[in-house]
């Protein structure tokens, strides 16, 4: 089965984000597939570094689950980061909000996702 990552990166109540072409410039996380050799976490520092700028300090993993339409299990990661926020080839850095996250092509991914990131935040 093919495996892919993406980061929730929060600032205040909303999300680093992109939007991206070839999802029709719907919201989504940053994320991607892994390369060969490279394990869940390193993939998921440099896809973030990659779209958008950003370098990981703290990370973690919270939620796996499986994309039905694209047949990838995607691995959820919780991450605090430095730097500038630069958009990339992949598309347009934003700060997104949860609805817009929601509204996106991940939206059943996501509505997962988010019942775990909600309670590892309860949890802090």
């Amino acid at each position: 089965m093919r495996q892919s990552v993406d980061i929730a990166i929060a600032r205040g109540d909303k999300f680093v984000g992109l939007r991206c072409p070839k999802h029709d410039n719907k919201a989504s996380l940053p994320g991607g597939k892994l390369e060969d050799g490279e394990d869940l976490e390193t993939a998921a520092i440099r896809e973030c570094y990659e779209e958008t700028g950003l370098v990981i300090t703290k990370i973690r993993p919270f939620y796996s689950g499986y994309i039905g339409w694209n047949d990838f299990i995607t691995t959820s990661f919780v991450a605090e980061a430095i730097g500038e926020m630069r958009s990339s080839k992949e598309g347009k850095v934003f700060l997104a909000t949860r609805e817009e996250l929601l509204d996106g092509v991940y939206h059943d991914f996501y509505i997962d996702m988010f019942k775990y990131y909600d309670k590892l935040e309860r949890n802090k």
